[in-house]
């Protein structure tokens, strides 16, 4: 009879370091022909998926599946991991004199502009911070209130399309 085995502690070593998995839980299911592997967290949400599906023309093989799973897996992890770095980039907080900007639009002529504001620690300031609205410079600030009016349109389109 053949053993199984336990692909959960092998696959712990291929996800990357930066991803804490102490308290994550790994799921293998085998179902000829589909293999998948689950990544849970401790509420058992699957985080990370990869799966492989064999062939009709193929001979069913666990460690193929496994390996092309595993694949998937890091594919979706690293994915993943790289939103997570872009977000933090984003994340910037000046320092007391430094310059920001805030984006705004003239309503009447619909022009589209960014004030330039001197960091004080001052309770607005924080306030625009927790809001998201401040960027390092003019430019961002006028793309970002460009890409707010766009996703405005697009949710406008989307609720009159559906009632």
């Amino acid at each position: 009879m053949k053993e199984k085995t336990d692909f959960g502690n092998v696959i712990k070593k291929f996800i990357p370091k930066e991803l804490d998995i102490k308290d994550l839980k790994i799921e293998v299911k085998v179902r000829k022909p589909k293999l998948e592997i689950n990544v849970l967290d401790k509420n058992g949400r699957i985080l990370f998926w990869g799966m492989s599906v064999c062939s009709p023309e193929d001979e069913w093989d666990e460690l193929i599946g496994v390996t092309l799973a595993v694949a998937r897996l890091k594919i979706n992890i690293n994915q993943y991991l790289k939103k997570q770095k872009k977000k933090e980039k984003k994340a910037w907080t000046p320092n007391l004199g430094d310059v920001y900007y805030v984006p705004y639009m003239d309503i009447l002529t619909r022009e589209i502009y960014a004030n330039k504001i001197v960091w004080t620690d001052g309770n607005l300031d924080f306030i625009r911070l927790s809001l998201g609205n401040i960027y390092r410079t003019e430019r961002e600030a006028r793309k970002a209130i460009r890409r707010n009016i766009l996703n405005g349109r697009h949710i406008a389109k989307e609720a009159r399309k559906h009632g």
